[in-house]
């Protein structure tokens, strides 16, 4: 679990050149609870969740932002939006909220489910799929009026998945998707997840967090950083150049990407992960979320 820090959020902002890139700590900060969560629609539209119910809104690129009434004093610890108006966050013992109205209102879904829920992606407005502790895996395609177990197929079995957590989930399209988590489990689905197919490990450590481009190019971090570029039937690790921990990936295309973690660590890559370089957080606390909407505009919210 994320300890209560205090949060903050930074703006990617580049003026002319290349060499000018910074981060910059947008104020006032919204919030004194850690932020575990980023996403935006476009470069002005965006949320970020956390810890105590925290959800916080943008519309002005994070000129300014707004609290939003959540309706849950659980930790949050994933938010996703399908545009400016319908999104979904999911968080603590089972928790699933909604909004059509993009976030003045959220709403509570059911399930049957107490385990932590890590992760939530859409591929339309009506089929979603939530991951979480203990290999939870949740699928909805009415929007999340209902939500129903899916009990996770492995075919062929390749490696034995470890019985705790799926900390973060990807679909690129309505059939092809990914689940990371710990002791380096992958799997993936090519038929909307009826089946799943696991892969051999390249890696011990846990994933936190995955990241597509299209249906073969991708990436996941953790203690390492993956990458494959078939689909996820075959991964290999890419040098960081850092020896932090990684808690979430971004990529614009399939060469322009970021990787955020443990002590304010950012890593960029623009050549798909072959060099990954450093670039200046100004913090030392953990981020925990990375979103870039173009190749030049990004946030980071962690501690």
């Amino acid at each position: 679990m994320k300890s209560l820090l205090f949060s903050a959020l930074w703006f990617m902002s580049i003026t002319f050149t290349l060499a000018q890139e910074k981060w910059v700590q947008q104020n006032p900060w919204p919030t004194s609870n850690t932020l575990s969560s980023v996403y935006f629609t476009d470069a002005k539209t965006g949320w970020a969740v956390g810890d105590a119910g925290t959800i916080v809104h943008t519309t002005d690129g994070g000129t300014t932002w707004v609290r939003q009434a959540s309706g849950t004093s659980q930790y949050l610890h994933s938010v996703y939006f399908r545009g400016a108006k319908t999104g979904w966050a999911v968080g603590g013992y089972g928790t699933i909220i909604h909004t059509d109205d993009g976030g003045e209102t959220w709403t509570p879904q059911t399930t049957v489910y107490s385990s932590y829920l890590l992760s939530v992606h859409f591929t339309d407005a009506d089929t979603g799929w939530a991951v979480g502790q203990q290999k939870l895996l949740l699928h909805t395609t009415d929007g999340g009026i209902t939500w129903v177990g899916k009990t996770l197929i492995i075919n062929p079995v390749i490696i034995p998945l470890p019985p705790n957590d799926l900390n973060a989930v990807q679909f690129t399209d309505a059939k092809t998707g990914w689940a990371v988590g710990s002791a380096g489990a992958i799997v993936y689905t090519i038929d909307g997840g009826s089946t799943w197919a696991a892969n051999s490990a390249v890696t011990s450590q846990t994933m936190t967090s995955v990241s597509f481009t299209n249906a073969l190019t991708g990436w996941a971090v953790g203690g390492s950083i993956i990458h494959t570029t078939d689909g996820g039937e075959n991964w290999v690790v890419q040098a960081s150049g850092t020896t932090s921990g990684l808690t979430s990936v971004s990529f614009v295309d399939p060469q322009t990407g970021w990787a955020v973690g443990d002590s304010g660590t950012i890593i960029h890559t623009s050549n798909g992960g072959a060099t990954w370089i450093r670039q200046t957080s100004g913090t030392d606390a953990t981020l925990w979320s990375v979103q870039f909407t173009d190749a030049r505009t990004g946030w980071a919210v962690g501690g």
